[in-house]
């Protein structure tokens, strides 16, 4: 949390020569940034002789200057107790503005949209803890609320106008078709992604008092995927057959089964080089950081993997890369899918994100049922369990996963009696 601390002090430079009245002024200091302003209140003469510079009070009972003084200390304290999070992204000169009840006017309070891209720039661009694709999604998601500004004439509408009405409209708008710009409707699951990129963005605004509460909280949407088909273990078997497809498919068969046996995702194995390998007397290890959420994915090859690699590494194009997989375009290779996918019979379009479900499906097939290993394998968060605090995910027991891997395979897709 950022060391935050508010003083309050009487500016003797600033003294009223007609009144002879001193102004006080606050000072917040955050980190290393120092900002002040002058209050609106100030001390008569008799205050001023009686003001306490320790405890930042007049010493006078039921002083009104202290009253004044206490309802900024408690504002203050209620930020730092209810919103603590929020309180360590508020910009110091925001956090001025709401301690000292000076809001900007309305000619400086930004509109909806500015307000928007002002967070993108400070809190989302900048920032070393948002992946790349995050931030990219909160583009997204911003240009869809400029649209939907420009085509409801709202693009210079203040923050402080933000209600559940424009928020509803917005999230229509999101699940609608609009020709104009060649937009076509998202799905629910798709829309609430959007939305809740804006349920963060507009939290703020309620801590900086432009809004007593977050409309994009009210919108209820489903967080649900429509779950995606998947190849069945009769579909799956085909694709070790690949030496009976034409040279054209035969390749983009290979890498496919290779996502498939791995769970590597798409640019995770296009990135694949000899410094993600570790030959070992245990087996090949194959180690890499997932390029969408810089997750550790570790495990050790199955005896087909590693033969798929072998494969790969007699190609003339490999052999001259340093890459350990064929380079494919995601497109070419989807398209490429899709035709084999017809002909194995496939009843829907199969991409290259398949090969990533299928083998979270032969884990289960297989009984690998431990949530620890199961997310090493995937490159998963786990988060803050308690297991992944206590327990390592140590070599023995990715082993033990490759050699229940190993049997199941060639129980199912090797053998001829399947």
């Amino acid at each position: 949390m950022a060391k935050i601390s508010v003083v309050f002090y009487p500016n003797d430079a600033k003294k009223s020569k007609q009144t002879n009245r001193t102004p006080l002024y606050l000072r917040i200091r955050k980190n290393r940034e120092k900002c002040e302003v002058r209050l609106d209140w100030d001390l008569s003469p008799q205050d001023r002789k009686l003001w306490n510079e320790t405890f930042q009070r007049v010493e006078l009972k039921d002083s009104k200057t202290n009253a004044y003084l206490d309802r900024i200390e408690e504002k203050f304290n209620e930020l730092k107790i209810l919103h603590a999070y929020e309180l360590d992204e508020l910009d110091i000169h925001n956090l001025k503005h709401i301690l000292s009840g000076q809001s900007s006017n309305n000619a400086t309070t930004p509109s909806v949209l500015e307000y928007a891209h002002d967070y993108y720039q400070k809190n989302v661009k900048e920032s070393n803890q948002l992946r790349i694709g995050t931030k990219k999604n909160y583009m997204k998601a911003i240009h869809h609320l400029e649209h939907f500004c420009e085509k409801t004439k709202r693009s210079k509408m203040k923050v402080t106008r933000l209600n559940f009405s424009f928020v509803q409209e917005f999230a229509n708008y999101l699940m609608s078709d609009y020709d104009v710009i060649n937009k076509k409707a998202m799905t629910e699951a798709s829309a609430c992604g959007n939305i809740k990129k804006f349920r963060t963005i507009f939290k703020q605004a309620i801590i900086e008092k432009y809004i007593d509460e977050n409309p994009f909280n009210l919108v209820t949407l489903s967080y649900q995927t429509p779950r995606k088909p998947k190849l069945s273990l009769t579909q799956v078997h085909k694709f070790f057959d690949y030496q009976k497809l034409p040279p054209m498919y035969r390749i983009n068969a290979q890498i496919f089964l290779f996502m498939s046996l791995t769970g590597i995702a798409y640019l995770d194995c296009m990135s694949l080089t000899l410094s993600n390998l570790e030959y070992t007397k245990k087996g090949l290890k194959l180690t890499y950081n997932r390029i969408k959420t810089g997750h550790t994915s570790s495990q050790f090859l199955t005896a087909k993997a590693y033969e798929l690699l072998d494969d790969f590494d007699k190609l003339p194009d490999v052999q001259n890369s340093p890459f350990l997989v064929p380079q494919r375009c995601n497109q070419f290779l989807n398209r490429s899918l899709k035709a084999i996918g017809k002909r194995y019979g496939i009843p829907f379009p199969l991409t290259s994100h398949h090969g990533r479900h299928t083998f979270r499906s032969l884990l289960d097939e297989a009984d690998v049922v431990d949530p620890t290993v199961i997310s090493k394998l995937m490159g998963w968060s786990t988060g803050n369990s308690m297991d992944a605090t206590y327990r390592d995910v140590t070599d023995r027991r990715l082993i033990k996963t490759k050699k229940q891997l190993d049997d199941f395979i060639n129980l199912t897709f090797l053998n001829d009696e399947y």
